[in-house]
């Protein structure tokens, strides 16, 4: 895994973009170990060793902390070649189309600040889930809205709402989150805010969620019955 100085020295000397633009992606995502990355390799530091599906991979910041055998998929050509030149596995795949990787290959698929811009995540969810191993992982990151009104005008005072960001589709609760999550075929086993604050009152949280039988189960069940279907499977 290369360090931050190596990462940057390679941009710097490869970039595909013009040096003004260069310094700003590095300044903004390779000063450091990003914080959400740092957070979670303390909270799960095998993620440093695993074979790690990044959906929306961006620049690559969080791809390049991730074990051997790490991909990342994004829609950006420009933000894929960036990661490229910097030696990493990154691909121009939409995620709410054909992956065109190998089922059960990864031992954790990794979304950051991508579930509340997605078009459909419902979808893009349940595309991802035969890509998890059988005893993977599935790890979302993403803003939420507390759930208390109070909580919610609090941090209206104090300018802290991102979870109202424009370019995002969907508000999630932790609640909501969860159930989205599940609804996708996978049981939420923790939900760790990434502030010290109770998980309902959290403006940042991670999800952990493992691929469950019970959970798929529900789920081609909801999507029999909303494609109009006359049986129901059993559950």
């Amino acid at each position: 895994m290369p360090s931050i100085a190596e990462l940057r020295e390679r941009a710097l000397a490869d970039s595909p973009f013009d040096d003004e633009k260069t310094a700003g992606i590095l300044e903004d995502h390779f000063a450091a170990v990003p914080r959400r990355v740092a957070f979670a390799l303390q909270r799960w530091p095998e993620l440093e060793q695993e074979a790690v599906l990044d959906v929306g991979c961006s620049y690559g910041h969080c791809l390049a902390h991730f074990g051997p055998g790490s991909v990342g998929i994004d829609s950006n050509a420009q933000h894929v070649e960036f990661a490229r030149r910097l030696g990493l596995d990154a691909r121009v795949v939409d995620a709410h189309g054909e992956l065109g990787l190998p089922p059960g290959s990864f031992d954790t698929v990794w979304l950051c600040d991508v579930v509340e811009h997605l078009v459909a995540p419902h979808a893009v969810l349940r595309g991802l889930r035969p890509f998890v191993k059988p005893d993977g992982r599935l790890i979302v990151y993403l803003s939420v809205a507390p759930s208390p009104r109070l909580a919610r005008l609090a941090l209206g005072r104090l300018d802290a709402t991102g979870f109202l960001a424009h370019a995002h589709h969907y508000q999630f609760t932790y609640d909501t989150a969860v159930f989205l999550v599940e609804r996708a075929g996978y049981r939420v086993t923790s939900g760790v805010p990434a502030i010290r604050l109770p998980k309902r009152v959290t403006t940042r949280l991670y999800l952990e969620a493992k691929p469950d039988d019970a959970m798929e189960k529900i789920a081609a069940r909801a999507e029999l019955r909303n494609r109009g279907g006359t049986t129901r499977p059993p559950l």
